[in-house]
């Protein structure tokens, strides 16, 4: 076997390095579905009392992470389609003049879980497909075609990682760039 090195490494057997890395992130993904279950049992409740007194009607919003225990098959088809997805745009856009984007693991996870969820759901296993396909590519050109505008701001190499982030960024640019402010 080879030996890892670099930063965390220490040394280690490449096999150990990767079975320490796993276990990490998956006490990550359990701590972060612990902390929506604790949220959804005990803090919504909490909510539901005093929005009957201070907003009527309101309705709690919780994260999209409370569905992954419903339908794991379409959470785990989701990150897997989108992380894929992610890796060929990292072999892609040198080619066609885009800076490379390294995608995040959890906003892969998250995000194209939930987007399979939501397409399994409207148009099955198809669905989940192209729902998680999409999303890996939103992962990765939204954040390709920002980074242009945080440079110009003084922020080289800075840039969102998530749709919700990049596309008001975009339409921000495109309003300031109609008034010549840019």
């Amino acid at each position: 076997m080879t030996m890892v090195y670099g930063a965390g490494a220490g040394d280690k057997n490449v096999v150990i390095f990767i079975l320490e890395q796993s276990a990490i992130f998956a006490c990550g993904l359990y701590l972060a579905k612990a902390g929506v279950n604790l949220f959804t049992a005990e803090i919504v409740p909490a909510f539901k009392g005093f929005a009957r007194v201070f907003a009527p009607g309101a309705v709690p919003a919780v994260d999209v992470m409370v569905l992954f225990t419903k339908a794991p098959n379409a959470t785990l088809i989701g990150f897997l389609i989108s992380f894929m997805v992610e890796l060929v745009c990292i072999v892609i856009f040198p080619f066609i003049g885009l800076p490379i984007i390294v995608p995040g693991i959890m906003a892969s996870f998250i995000t194209g879980g939930a987007a399979a969820i939501f397409g399994n759901a409207t148009g099955g296993f198809r669905g989940a497909v192209i729902a998680s396909s999409i999303n890996g590519l939103l992962l990765c050109v939204l954040p390709a075609l920002t980074l242009p505008i945080f440079s110009q701001l003084g922020a080289n190499g800075v840039t969102f990682a998530d749709p919700d982030f990049t596309i008001p960024s975009l339409i921000l640019d495109y309003i300031l760039r109609l008034f010549s402010f840019i």
